[in-house]
């Protein structure tokens, strides 16, 4: 129930019970007696409900705070460690692909936390941020990106020397093209499907990605007092590259499917 609907109605409820009662309060009637009854009991009933919902809604909200700092916190991490990334490319300008921000895919709702991160950590790893390409992907590809978008999105930026993806990549992916272009830039992957990335970080296309650690849990605040953020990160997250896929894909089968 949204909250225009919630209040119109309680409202409308409470000054309907006042038209009732003041003009008829005196009178003994049962059908009177009763209908009062009712409009009293939809109205606590309203009141009930309005403090469950605020309570796990605040509950909610709480959940939703400590997802988006481990997200921040993720992205920060990632920035830095770029700069130990294997990249033989003096262009420090760094592209990220995003979906809209008022998409309503799942992963979107925490992409300007992480990008809030790597913000963050890119700059403390001597890299320029150049630009955030925000693309919605087509409904009847499963909300995953085209070939071509990906291609398109990447050479309008040929200044640019690693692409930061938080869409995952393409599900045509052998259909991409700008690797085969002079001087490609490299990709990052944050999150997404991490099918045949074997592959892809062997040949350096890929030259790092994160995903979610299995199992980690996400519920209690990363507390930074208490430990490192390197540790909160190795707590909840895997930073894979060419020197530890093999290993991270025997522990982990299941990521690479």
């Amino acid at each position: 129930m949204s909250n225009l609907y919630y209040f119109m109605l309680l409202t409308t409820t409470f000054a309907l019970l006042l038209i009732v009662y003041i003009p008829f309060r005196k009178s003994q009637s049962i059908f009177f007696r009763g209908f009062v009854g009712l409009l009293c009991v939809i109205i606590l009933s309203l009141v009930g409900y309005d403090i469950v919902r605020s309570i796990f809604a605040t509950k909610e909200q709480g959940v939703q705070k400590k997802h988006k700092e481990y997200m921040q916190l993720a992205g920060e991490i990632l920035g830095k460690q770029l700069r130990y990334a294997e990249v033989e490319d003096p262009r420090i300008k760094v592209l990220i692909i995003d979906f809209p921000e008022k998409s309503r895919i799942p992963r979107a709702g925490v992409s300007k936390s992480v990008i809030s991160g790597l913000e963050k950590g890119l700059k403390a790893a001597g890299f320029s941020f150049k630009a955030i390409e925000r693309v919605e992907p087509s409904k009847t590809n499963d909300y995953w990106l085209s070939a071509n978008e990906f291609d398109r999105i990447i050479r309008k930026h040929p200044d640019v020397g690693i692409v930061i993806s938080l869409v995952g990549l393409p599900k045509d992916l052998r259909s991409v093209e700008f690797w085969n272009d002079e001087n490609p830039p490299r990709l990052v992957l944050f999150g997404g499907n991490l099918k045949n990335i074997d592959q892809a970080l062997r040949y350096k296309v890929v030259v790092a990605a994160i995903t979610f650690l299995p199992g980690a849990n996400f519920w209690e605040k990363p507390n930074s007092d208490i430990k490192s953020q390197a540790q909160i990160f190795n707590e909840h997250f895997l930073y894979i590259t060419a020197k530890n896929v093999d290993d991270i894909n025997d522990e982990f089968p299941i990521l690479f499917k």
